[in-house]
């Protein structure tokens, strides 16, 4: 069987909060699956060094903590993933949140779920975070 390895980086610029962050969540909306019962999972990347333009399988940052998984919701239904700790330390560092998104195993060749991308058309859709 071949291995299906799908990964995607998101990263967030958090220069302009001020005061005390109480809660933060990354938003994510899938447009796709291959099929139902897909697990997907979210890391902290340290290095924040990498752009969205330039980011390649052979220069991809490592993934770091495990911050959750879950199972993909139906398409146009939010995960919601729980960065309130990670926003605080980042704070207090470059201002800089980078999440790695991936698969924890091989679910064959259907098993991929494509979340929107900040360019995706249904503005609703695209990923955000949500800071009080």
């Amino acid at each position: 069987m071949m291995l299906s390895v799908r990964i995607s980086y998101i990263k967030y610029d958090l220069s302009s909060i001020t005061g005390t962050v109480t809660s933060a969540k990354v938003m994510l909306v899938p447009t796709s699956e291959g099929m139902a019962g897909i697990t997907n999972q979210a890391n902290l990347v340290s290095d924040n060094t990498w752009g969205g333009t330039t980011l390649t399988w052979n220069n991809q940052p490592a993934a770091g903590t495990l911050l959750t998984t879950w199972t993909a919701p139906a398409v146009g239904t939010s995960v919601q993933i729980d960065v309130t700790s990670q926003v605080q330390a980042a704070l207090t560092g470059d201002k800089k949140l980078s999440i790695r998104i991936s698969s924890p195993a091989n679910q064959g060749s259907t098993g991929d779920v494509s979340y929107a991308s900040k360019e995706n058309g249904t503005a609703s859709y695209r990923p955000v975070i949500v800071i009080n």
